[in-house]
């Protein structure tokens, strides 16, 4: 895992800053705990990774600038050097990532690349959005795109089979009022969907019962937002721009009986060595696939 990291160094001393290439803006939405900084550490790590292995994806990312890799390395390390989980990002102001992304040919040669800028907010930002105006919602206009991750295991954020008692909002409630924002800064009335595509990935797929629908991402989408909540999302997202995904930063492996089990123990990864995400660079590849609708 740690070759990656040794070539970025090198990359970051010679990248060359070609003011040609497309710069666009993607959001990560997602609560507390959801795991946005995870993914973005684990998709970097798995892109490098498969290339090494030949397994090609067409795709690699990278930081674009140092401050950028300065913040990355020390979660990669963590995670995939000492198997320990990162901590939720702190509610403080939010690091502004840098991120290359570039399509490679038959030859592994770049041919195409954007700039992706980041803003690594803490979940509370998203929980209540109104309650920071001006903030929230204007990084996520300016987004050409926006990766939204949903945690299945959390019920408390489930429409249904959640307790009433609990204060937690749910993703409905959440997705909801995000959704109006955006509509509400577009223009109400001017145009009936939001402009920004949007790739919904529900995360840890890895966890029983949802390892065994982790190809029907629409269903456990609307298993957990319910169905007023599904509508709302059919209402804004225009079918051409959205997207379901099944995703996990840590994946699967087999056990010593033969079964099947998340690769991870609530501390950290179990098993490094065999390290398999899940589908975790179909989001970003929907977006790069749809990318000329949205350059700038």
């Amino acid at each position: 895992m740690t070759g990656f990291r040794d070539r970025l160094k090198e990359a970051l001393m010679t990248m060359p800053r070609d003011t040609s290439h497309g710069r666009v803006q993607i959001g990560f939405w997602g609560p507390y705990q959801v795991g946005k900084t995870t993914y973005l550490t684990c998709l970097q790590e798995y892109l490098a990774s498969v290339s090494e292995h030949g397994e090609a994806t067409g795709l690699m990312i990278g930081p674009a600038d140092r401050e950028t890799a300065k913040y990355v390395e020390p979660l990669a390390a963590q995670l995939f050097d000492r198997g320990k989980v990162l901590e939720p990002t702190m509610k403080t102001t939010p690091p502004e990532l840098y991120f290359e992304m570039w399509g490679t040919g038959r030859l592994g040669l770049r041919e195409e690349s954007l700039v992706i800028h980041i803003k690594d907010f803490a979940g509370e930002y998203y929980e209540n959005p109104r309650d920071y105006p001006g903030l929230v919602e204007e990084y996520l206009q300016r987004c050409a795109a926006i990766i939204v991750l949903i945690d299945p295991t959390n019920k408390e954020r489930h429409v249904s089979g959640r307790d009433s008692s609990s204060d937690s909002k749910t993703y409905r409630a959440m997705l909801t009022e995000t959704l109006n924002l955006l509509h509400e800064r577009q223009g109400m009335g001017k145009e009936r969907y939001i402009n920004q595509f949007m790739a919904f990935c529900v995360t840890k797929i890895d966890q029983k019962p949802w390892y065994d629908l982790r190809d029907k991402p629409w269903e456990v989408l609307k298993t957990i937002v319910g169905k007023l909540g599904y509508l709302k999302i059919a209402q804004f997202c225009h079918h051409q721009r959205c997207e379901a995904f099944a995703v996990s930063s840590y994946g699967v492996i087999t056990d010593s009986n033969g079964q099947v089990i998340p690769n991870y123990d609530g501390i950290g990864l179990i098993d490094m060595e065999h390290w398999a995400p899940i589908n975790l660079f179909k989001p970003l590849k929907f977006l790069w696939d749809n990318r000329r609708q949205f350059l700038v």
